[in-house]
């Protein structure tokens, strides 16, 4: 079986990182109005900034690689590693953009390996993702954006739509935690892909299947 899972707010808390990081930027070089929404996706949205302030916090952000010191999920870990060890194929994909980060691939690869992630393979500069995971046949891949989770359902590809703050009014089904995530793995795996279509058509997220 192979599984791709995103990287940024899926395995890593990327969105945390870059508020308290953002806090600091507006506070220095702006009115240091603090936060708008908290829970927005995009950060005109989450900070009183317009787009010029959100390319400039943005160049300081990739400059510094702040991208590196972001706190891993430890539950991410735990099972994404015991999905490997029980010879799960995993592949990363990540929307980073090498025009827009120096070195993305090699500073990626050197994150996860240094952070103690199993995996086979790494993609960056994905785009939209339904076609990649098409192309990589992949099985089953996990991210926590709506738009990335509805594009690879639009390519044929199973997607588990990674709870976040800012993904709760998206009406796709969402995993709450990386357990629930293996338990669907783990039952995928040995051919039940019906249990997946039942866990994806109940209403509420409260149970595992």
């Amino acid at each position: 079986m192979r599984i791709g899972i995103d990287i940024d707010d899926t395995i890593i808390n990327t969105t945390a990182t870059i508020i308290e990081h953002g806090l600091e930027y507006d506070r220095l070089y702006k009115e240091g109005r603090g936060l708008k929404n908290a829970d927005a996706y995009y950060f005109t949205d989450i900070f009183y900034w317009d787009d010029a302030d959100d390319e400039a916090f943005f160049d300081y952000y990739r400059k510094n690689k702040i991208f590196l010191t972001v706190k891993i999920k430890e539950d991410a870990k735990y099972y994404i590693n015991k999905m490997y060890d029980e010879g799960i194929y995993i592949e990363f994909i990540t929307y980073r953009q090498s025009n827009k980060y120096s070195d993305i691939y090699e500073d990626t690869k050197k994150y996860l390996d240094d952070n103690g992630f199993k995996y086979h393979k790494l993609i960056v500069n994905s785009g939209m993702k339904g076609q990649v995971c098409q192309k990589e046949n992949i099985n089953l891949f996990i991210d926590d954006s709506p738009t990335q989770v509805e594009d690879c359902l639009s390519y044929g590809v199973p997607a588990i739509l990674y709870e976040t703050n800012y993904n709760q009014n998206s009406p796709l089904k969402k995993a709450k935690t990386w357990q629930e995530i293996y338990e669907i793995v783990k039952k995928v795996k040995n051919g039940k892909w019906y249990l997946f279509e039942k866990w994806y058509n109940k209403k509420s997220n409260k149970n595992n299947i």
